[in-house]
């Protein structure tokens, strides 16, 4: 993890991923199923909400789950929402 940043009721892990990439079939097959067709093919930047409890430290690998449902994709150069 690059950056963990502590706001009282939450915590914002930023970091860049590692291993394997999703291929561009992967990004197009989520954008058809969030309705719209312009999924980013770039960006390795993410960022993980987790709980003002987690244990999670700056410069510490950090393994993460997440519901695929909750996820949320942003358009990296016009910020716009891709998975409403």
């Amino acid at each position: 993890m690059d950056v963990l940043e502590s706001l009282g009721a939450d915590k914002y892990a930023y970091f860049r991923l590692q291993g394997a990439r999703a291929t561009a079939q992967e990004l197009e097959e989520l954008a058809a199923d969030a309705g719209t067709g312009d999924a980013p093919g770039g960006g390795d930047q993410v960022v993980a909400r987790l709980d003002p409890a987690s244990r999670a430290r700056e410069g510490r690998p950090l393994e993460l789950w997440f519901e695929p449902g909750k996820l949320h994709l942003f358009n990296p150069d016009n910020g716009a929402h891709l998975t409403l």
